[in-house]
């Protein structure tokens, strides 16, 4: 009995070895198979991070910071292992606010990331000078960016249309603001910008399927010639408990005026935007 029992280890070794290899590509193998991108805004309070999915298992980040300084730890990089991430091809922080990036020194401690990408007058600031040497550390690339930088990557293009900075310098108003262009959809990613956003419109497209919310849906952003321009489909407002007053009342209404759905991450979770040849959808973690 107990030497077929031995025989029997290799074989169900061998199983659940094959079994976690599985778990780990199986969504990498489904997106890559059916040519889907996933993007989905995460639920972490008060503040901002968003993963893109391209085909395959490479991931960008768009932001990774929370309301809170464990939320690197805790959320994002729990969630990156879960989809399946072995390593981050590119970061892009809209800005150096702690809301914005205090979950990436938990990031780079987890996966090894080939570029960061953020405004070109972040450099100058004494968050950047702080951020530097974990930067080094980790043998990132850092890349600024100004107005009409871009990048192509596996059907998806990325412009920079961040107005020319300001005086004085406003790290919010600063933010390095993205449009994501697939062929059959458009989404924008516009940090926390409020006041300038006036000197977008020249190079916001048309309208976007997708919005981002910027600066967490504060009363000053999302003017409405900003949200006549782009009447979004879906806008998305990452948010939590907070002594701001965010989203406030005036912009979530110009948002139902302009758009057709408006999703929070303090009601609804995490929210993802699939989108691959055959369309594109937005789900919500939690369904009302």
């Amino acid at each position: 009995f107990f030497a077929g029992r031995d025989a029997w280890r290799p074989v169900v070794a061998g199983t659940l070895a094959l079994t976690f290899i599985l778990l780990l590509t199986w969504q990498p193998l489904t997106r890559w198979v059916g040519n889907v991108y996933n993007f989905t805004v995460l639920s972490v309070g008060q503040g901002a991070a968003a993963a893109l999915h391209l085909p395959g298992s490479e991931i960008i980040l768009f932001d990774v910071g929370g309301g809170y300084p464990a939320v690197g730890r805790q959320v994002i990089v729990p969630y990156l292992r879960y989809r399946g991430t072995w390593r981050i091809r590119a970061i892009y922080l809209s800005h150096l606010h702690e809301d914005h990036i205090n979950g990436l020194a938990d990031v780079l401690a987890a996966f090894p990331v080939a570029a960061i990408y953020l405004p070109t007058t972040s450099l100058s600031t004494p968050a950047y000078s702080n951020l530097a040497p974990l930067l080094q550390e980790h043998g990132v690339t850092v890349y600024p960016w100004k107005l009409g930088d871009m990048e192509v990557y596996e059907g998806l293009r990325v412009t920079a249309i961040n107005p020319k900075p300001g005086a004085p310098q406003d790290e919010n108003e600063d933010s390095l603001v993205l449009v994501l262009e697939w062929p059959n959809l458009t989404l924008l990613v516009p940090g926390d910008i409020g006041s300038r956003e006036e000197e977008l419109l020249p190079y916001l497209p048309a309208a976007v399927d997708v919005l981002l919310v910027p600066h967490h849906g504060s009363a000053n952003s999302s003017s409405e010639s900003f949200l006549r321009l782009l009447r979004p489909r879906h806008a998305v407002i990452s948010t939590g408990r907070n002594l701001y007053g965010h989203p406030a009342e005036a912009t979530l209404q110009r948002l139902q005026h302009y758009g057709d759905f408006v999703w929070r991450t303090d009601h609804s979770g995490a929210i993802t935007v699939i989108n691959s040849h055959r369309g594109s959808k937005v789900i919500p973690f939690l369904r009302p």
